[in-house]
């Protein structure tokens, strides 16, 4: 008898001793999961957080392609050139107007009298001309074979003829200023008064 009320002595110690652990064990495991709970919580307010200022970055990132675009679109070429000695022409020849005054982007060959496109996009030409007395005859040129623009010169004293014209390029493509055909050549007095400009509008 003695050894069976030990043994349920140590049954119902044993018995105690599990309840206490399970107890114990089922406090902490509620704890654990409180403390999940608020860092669940906390976490979706750090995701919060982070979705905000990755879009306060990508706010500043398209305004600063926007200020890029816009610095880099828009004059970024320019340039001015007059013609520096009286001169005559043959048919069909090349005006160079060897006189630079500004070539910012250098696009402009002062040697051959051409102007190349470095991008794609909206450009504007002006061409002011004022001849020796002479019939004369000049076209603005879009790679040699379309014509933009024409100005004639009639007899006469100093008669003076300007052309302004707008006109879409891609990259690569020359514009130039060349006599077209006529009875006598073509002349243009050297002075401010013979100029071609022209600058970038808006790249495409």
């Amino acid at each position: 008898m003695m050894h069976i009320a030990i043994l349920c002595f140590l049954v119902l110690s044993c018995r105690y001793e599990v309840h206490s652990l399970l107890s114990t064990h089922g406090n902490d495991v509620e704890q654990l999961k409180q403390l999940v709970q608020q860092m669940n919580v906390s976490l979706q307010h750090v995701l919060a957080e982070n979705q905000k200022l990755n879009a306060e970055i990508n706010g500043l990132k398209n305004l600063t392609s926007q200020v890029a675009a816009s610095s880099t679109g828009r004059g970024s070429l320019a340039f001015t050139a007059i013609l520096s000695n009286d001169k005559e022409f043959a048919h069909h020849q090349s005006v160079v107007f060897d006189k630079i005054l500004l070539n910012h982007g250098n696009a402009y060959n002062g040697n051959l009298g051409h102007f190349r496109a470095t991008s794609s996009g909206f450009y504007q030409f002006t061409v002011s001309y004022l001849n020796i007395g002479k019939t004369s005859f000049f076209q603005l040129f879009k790679n040699g074979n379309q014509a933009l623009a024409s100005d004639y010169l009639d007899v006469g004293k100093n008669y003076s003829s300007s052309s302004t014209i707008a006109v879409q390029l891609d990259k690569g493509d020359v514009v130039f200023v060349k006599t077209e055909s006529g009875l006598h050549p073509s002349n243009l007095r050297g002075s401010d008064n013979c100029i071609f400009s022209g600058f970038l509008v808006q790249k495409t």
